[in-house]
């Protein structure tokens, strides 16, 4: 059966001579905070999690990108709850 995950990265960033990237002579990785990304899977991908996040950090965390992603943790994704705002409140 099919759930969805949300994996959990850090996000670096170049900041240097962009025909140098990843070479500390010419600049450096800056951390910009996180970014989440959701995706379905069977039951398997928490049990496999290491492997998961080994074989996304070998693609997506590599000193030759402009922008670093660093998978950090998957978990179950659920979606948030619809809430609005009405008379100055928010109501669920």
């Amino acid at each position: 059966m099919k759930e969805q995950y949300i994996l959990h990265a850090q996000v670096r960033e170049w900041y240097g001579d962009e025909n140098h990237i990843g070479d500390p002579a010419f600049g450096r990785f800056k951390n910009k905070g996180g970014e989440s990304f959701v995706f379905e899977g069977d039951q398997s991908v928490i049990w496999n999690e290491g492997e998961l996040l080994a074989k996304f950090n070998a693609k997506y965390d590599r000193a030759d990108r402009f922008f670093r992603y660093e998978g950090k943790s998957i978990e179950p994704y659920f979606a948030p709850m619809r809430a609005e705002i009405i008379g100055g409140e928010i109501i669920l």
